[in-house]
């Protein structure tokens, strides 16, 4: 099937890109060790400026860590890790189902 207007491939480059961005970030946890995300300077802004954390700092580190089903380390990072890793799991299929059904109709 061909695609028929400028639209229709602009849709489609976006689906491919944002596809291929969160499939590469989920394996860049999932291969990098837990221990790499450990040390370091914190990325959180909050901390940085203010000195205090705030609600999601430490859920990279609980994501990593429960990629790698070390779930007690995931929440010591942040326990809304049992929240944030299903919602996040929910919304990152129906986006990729999304985009699946994009590139299928392409």
């Amino acid at each position: 099937m061909e695609i028929r207007s400028s639209k229709d491939r602009r849709k489609l480059l976006f689906a491919l890109i944002g596809s291929l961005a969160i499939l590469s970030l989920g394996l860049v946890l999932v291969i990098l060790p837990v221990e790499v995300w450990e040390g370091g300077r914190s990325v959180c802004l909050s901390k940085t400026i203010f000195g205090h954390q705030c609600p999601g700092c430490g859920i990279t580190r609980a994501i990593s860590s429960v990629l790698h089903l070390r779930f007690g380390d995931a929440f010591a990072h942040n326990p809304m890790i049992v929240v944030v890793f299903p919602l996040l799991c929910l919304i990152i299929g129906r986006y990729l189902m999304r985009n699946i059904k994009i590139i299928y109709h392409a």
